[in-house]
């Protein structure tokens, strides 16, 4: 893959795994390449402009709650990309918000409707609204080349106690790229599943659960196990994903594990 001058988005982008593909994506594509950075906190998206400009990079922020996802947001991210002028190499949209819901207890329990569609909202409608805004205004005519990226979980296709909305969201995303995939074909489309990573997710996963077993395994100094091998930094993860991107040999709207 030639990275060159690119369009950079990514959900989630003030911490954790958003902010490691942030920071690797900086290293990569070429000057005046625009990032359009999507998450909650204001401030820690300041911190990323900052950070961005610095290297002679373009910068939009966009702040907003994916459990309650504004149409101004979505019309704000149109125009930002509407707007842009020139010749970009690479689109890059990197699906990487998502939380795991309620783990408190089996999802047999969980019998409020706000409670499940806030998470949908959150997890699924909001990042298929958002993917399909931007691939309307980032089309194939302006880009040469256009990757998908949707951060899953081994949740999506194994079950585990405590985490079964988790698993409803993640594997409702990767049946959704499967279909784009088919459907479109000059997209190059990726599941990456980052593995057990030391994020807040992994905490909230430990303190949260009702399920001794998974409290166990989410432990930091836990043996390796299926629900959670060998806990990873969001540099090496990340690392990882840079190295399938840079390949660029997999098969449009597959899945691909750390540790495949």
């Amino acid at each position: 893959m030639t990275w060159g001058k690119s369009v950079v988005f990514i959900s989630g982008a003030s911490r954790g795994i958003g902010k490691e593909i942030f920071n690797s994506m900086l290293e990569k594509v070429s000057e005046q390449s625009v990032f359009l950075v999507l998450a909650r906190n204001e401030a820690l998206l300041t911190e990323l402009k900052s950070q961005g400009e610095a290297k002679n990079m373009i910068v939009e922020k966009f702040v907003t709650d994916l459990g309650h996802l504004q149409q101004k947001t979505l019309d704000d991210l149109a125009t930002t990309i509407s707007k842009l002028e020139g010749d970009y190499d690479n689109l890059f949209v990197f699906h990487n918000a998502g939380s795991v819901g309620d783990t408190s207890v089996p999802c047999s329990k969980i019998l409020d409707q706000e409670n499940w569609q806030v998470y949908l909202n959150s997890n699924l409608i909001s990042m298929i609204l958002l993917n399909n805004k931007i691939l309307a205004e980032a089309s194939s005519k302006k880009f040469k080349n256009r990757y998908v990226i949707n951060i899953t979980s081994l949740i999506a296709i194994q079950a585990f106690p405590s985490l079964g909305q988790y698993g409803v969201g993640k594997a409702a995303r990767e049946g959704f790229f499967r279909s784009l995939a088919v459907e479109e074909s000059d997209l190059r489309i990726l599941s990456y599943s980052p593995g057990p990573v030391d994020t807040d997710m992994h905490t909230d996963i430990h303190d949260t659960t009702y399920d001794a077993g998974i409290k166990a395994a989410f432990d930091r100094k836990a043996p390796s196990t299926d629900v959670n091998r060998q806990t990873l930094t969001t540099s090496q993860t990340v690392g990882k994903l840079m190295e399938i991107l840079t390949a660029n040999e997999f098969t449009s709207g597959s899945r691909i594990d750390y540790f495949d």
